[in-house]
């Protein structure tokens, strides 16, 4: 991956904090078939894409919890549920 434009997934910017603007939003022409399909398995799961880079998604439930429970700190996975997609 690349940080220039290329990279964009949305054909202009989509406001990172909410969880449905990007909803609406044109595909970048530059968009691939491998990451139109990695944005459907992540958007499934609950992630928000961001526009500016087709492989990074948000976790804005996530984040409204741990803001909601006051949480501080360093944050590590020590487990993860994965299956095949479908």
């Amino acid at each position: 991956h690349e940080l220039s434009p290329q990279a964009a997934i949305f054909a202009y910017p989509v406001d990172v904090n909410s969880d449905t603007a990007w909803r609406g939003a044109t595909l970048s022409p530059n968009i691939t078939w491998g990451a139109q399909l990695l944005l459907g398995y992540a958007t499934e799961a609950g992630g928000t894409p961001m526009a500016s880079e087709w492989w990074h998604f948000n976790d804005l439930e996530g984040v409204a919890i741990s803001t909601r429970l006051a949480m501080v700190g360093e944050f590590y996975t020590s487990t993860i549920y994965s299956r095949l997609p479908r």
